[in-house]
């Protein structure tokens, strides 16, 4: 269980599995099709058998279930070994980018469930390789790709943190309301809050990964390579 707001975190159990079988199942390409394809029937058995309607149901079985997420993972491991042969080039994957996006925008937020959010699936798989290929040299990038993920688990906590009865959280508040009001439009104003409360995530989210994640990952490291040397024996 995640504390109310780290909810979020539950995408950690299904990556770290995934990680942990990937160099087993990713070795075949029959392998591969297969947990595909098994995932797929899992996933359309969950909306045959729940009601979509059931909403907090349904997306437990179709969105936490890790059986039930593992074709989006095949799907980008298929999408990077077809990338290899048929590149898509800058220009296609940032349209493909695009069309992810419209798809996503045309299906309502319930889980990936209709036929516009399996076509963003697909159209998000085959953008990453190209957009990876043309920014993976990018320190900007790189840096942003980064805080990603601590962005993704920190921003919910630093969000409810500002709004929270804290005396500090409290001041911090009412300045960004102030300049909120100080510019009299209500939509300059609604702009500023947004740019505000997403720089300020952002640097809670840097922070969190110069001063957590960096170092446990150095430690981590570390450990696996004493522990790997200790077990190889020496040249004779």
């Amino acid at each position: 269980m995640f504390p109310e707001y780290l909810r979020i975190g539950w995408t950690l159990g299904a990556e770290l599995t995934f990680y942990l079988i990937a160099p087993w199942v990713l070795r075949s390409g029959r392998i591969a099709i297969a947990l595909l394809l098994m995932s797929a029937m899992v996933r359309f058995g969950v909306a045959l058998v729940v009601p979509i309607e059931a909403n907090r149901l349904y997306v437990t079985w179709s969105f936490y279930f890790f059986p039930a997420t593992l074709m989006f993972f095949m799907l980008g491991h298929f999408a990077n070994i077809i990338a290899r042969s048929l590149p898509l080039g800058a220009t296609a994957s940032i349209v493909a980018l695009a069309l992810a996006a419209f798809f996503s925008w045309l299906d309502p937020p319930i889980s990936v469930d209709r036929l516009p959010s399996y076509l963003s699936s697909l159209c998000f798989a085959a953008a990453l390789p190209g957009l990876f290929a043309v920014t993976k040299d990018s320190r900007i990038f790189n840096f942003l790709g980064d805080i990603t993920y601590p962005l993704f688990l920190t921003h919910t906590l630093t969000v409810a943190a500002l709004f929270s009865s804290w005396e500090f959280a409290k001041q911090l508040r009412q300045s960004l309301f102030a300049g909120a009001v100080y510019f009299g439009l209500p939509a300059i104003g609604g702009a500023f809050l947004i740019a505000a409360i997403l720089g300020l995530a952002i640097a809670v989210a840097a922070v969190t990964h110069f001063a957590i994640e960096r170092p446990a990952r150095k430690l981590v490291a570390m450990f696996l390579f004493r522990w790997t040397s200790d077990r190889i024996p020496a040249p004779a």
